[in-house]
């Protein structure tokens, strides 16, 4: 009878420990790394990086947590991005235009700190809708080649408390209203 008894506690114990093993398995996949639809945008960035003869960073398209991946910081708790640091990704003396289409940063719901200045982007400011990345505080697009207006959208994002447009070919004012 003793021995009936230690087989079904192990055998419940057995159990347990399977069915927490399955459990912490399944939900791997949640918590490693980004989030697919970001780590989706930022190969779409890195394709788009490599279309116009630009490098992309060297980490991008290693591995599937992009959390690790050079110039990508993502939150500790959630693994999401939260920061990106884009500045720099191509050299001056090489004369290339970069259209960047900035719909790829609407994957991005928790980014807070977005860096692309020093690129050569090229386009109209007041086509670009980022108003989708309400939890954005700093944006840098200077030391680029964008015209005409500042879009109106911008005054849309409350959490933004730096942007810096400086050294583009733009005009008009944007009220603080």
């Amino acid at each position: 009878m003793r021995n009936c008894y230690y087989f079904v506690t192990y055998s419940r114990l057995a159990i347990l420990l399977w069915t927490s093993l399955i459990v912490v398995l399944c939900n791997c996949n949640s918590s490693f790394g980004c989030p697919s639809e970001e780590y989706e945008a930022l190969l779409e960035l890195r394709s788009s990086l490599l279309h116009n003869d630009y490098t992309s960073p060297p980490t991008w398209g290693r591995g599937r947590d992009c959390c690790l991946w050079k110039r990508v910081i993502c939150s500790n708790s959630t693994k999401q991005v939260s920061k990106l640091m884009l500045s720099w990704l191509v050299e001056y003396d090489q004369f290339k235009q970069w259209r960047l289409d900035f719909n790829i940063f609407s994957s991005f719901h928790e980014l807070r700190q977005l860096y692309l200045s020093s690129n050569q982007i090229v386009g109209s400011l007041s086509q670009i809708d980022i108003s989708g990345l309400r939890k954005l505080e700093i944006l840098d697009l200077s030391d680029n080649m964008l015209t005409e207006t500042i879009p109106l959208s911008f005054k849309n994002l409350s959490s933004l408390n730096v942007l810096n447009l400086g050294h583009n070919q733009l005009n008009g004012t944007l009220n603080r209203e």
